[in-house]
């Protein structure tokens, strides 16, 4: 919490984009929690097509990000 609060200041983000960043981790960490107990009930014993699911989406996730500093995505 505040450790983190304090790095991402120091990267120079203001008050609210810091609020934005740490409600999104909470979020995610709680996303996470749910996604593995899915994980446990309802999908194939060794992870596969959940590793799978979770490459496929990261890769769409950086790409996303990549495209947005890279000016090629508009609001």
């Amino acid at each position: 919490g505040r450790r983190l609060t304090q790095w991402l200041g120091r990267l120079g983000l203001g008050r609210d984009q810091v609020r934005f960043v740490m409600v999104h981790l909470e979020a995610d960490v709680e996303h996470g929690a749910e996604a593995a107990e899915h994980a446990r009930r309802h999908l194939d014993g060794d992870g596969g097509r959940l590793l799978e699911a979770a490459r496929s989406a990261a890769a769409f996730w950086i790409g996303l990000h990549a495209r947005a500093f890279s000016g090629a995505v508009t609001p």
